[in-house]
């Protein structure tokens, strides 16, 4: 670590209880950013959305870990075996999970159901992402406020017999 960077870290102050939890939060109070301690763990899980031709990655689900990093892989393992995207039953769905690194798999889940209208065994897939991530940086939504309304100004007419002061 260089000295400039230690002197960075030096102007956050430690928010909550000081060593009662691993990977306490450091808070910059001049802009309400904080950068995380070493130990905030979430396993996070991507699937695809389908919108007729478009298809892109949505974060669905964020999951806070607590403890280190092996809680958190083991977690997610976990997360590979059972967590569906809304329109699937787990029950009821094949699976196939594919490690792609250390901290991150690719899950295929298939299900097959018989259509009346077709008359014949109809095939669905899907795939999400499951990720391995710490936590290194936040920073807080700023509040929304309503629009300040603008000064109203006396009419022609008011301002005429003097009524616009």
């Amino acid at each position: 670590m260089t000295a400039g960077r230690a002197t960075d870290w030096r102007r956050y102050r430690l928010v909550g209880r000081a060593g009662s939890r691993p990977g306490g939060q450091l808070c910059s109070p001049q802009n309400g950013e904080i950068t995380a301690g070493l130990f905030q763990w979430y396993v996070l899980v991507e699937a695809n959305s389908n919108y007729g031709s478009d298809s892109y990655g949505e974060l669905k689900k964020k999951h806070h870990v607590e403890g280190d990093r092996s809680a958190a892989l083991s977690h997610a393992e976990e997360i590979c075996r059972t967590w569906c995207p809304s329109q699937w039953e787990p029950e009821e769905s094949g699976r196939t999970v594919f490690q792609t690194s250390e901290t991150s798999w690719l899950v295929e889940v298939t299900d097959e159901w018989w259509s009346e209208y077709s008359g014949a065994i109809r095939t669905s897939e899907g795939h999400f992402r499951v990720t391995v991530a710490r936590l290194v940086h936040a920073k807080e939504t700023p509040p929304a406020h309503p629009p300040e309304k603008p000064e109203k100004k006396a009419g022609v007419i008011r301002r005429a017999f003097g009524g616009g002061r």
